[in-house]
């Protein structure tokens, strides 16, 4: 991200582990040691079901900490 895209808080492309792309939209200023939380979209939740696919599990939620 720009210094120009981050003053217009434009929406920032986050890559996550898993290989997916999550565009981020910003309400705020962004500011140094800011804390976007995006819910949903952290590590999947392990709950003792093998059968289940990594994608149909439940996830956590995404913290995003900037370092300007």
């Amino acid at each position: 991200m720009t210094l120009q895209q981050a003053i217009n808080s434009e929406p920032a492309a986050i890559t996550t582990l898993d290989g997916r792309t999550l565009l981020v939209p910003f309400d705020e200023i962004i500011s140094p040691k800011t804390v976007k939380k995006i819910e949903n979209e952290g590590m999947p939740i392990y709950d003792g079901d093998n059968k289940k696919d990594i994608s149909e599990m439940k996830r956590g939620d995404l913290y995003i900490v900037f370092d300007i």
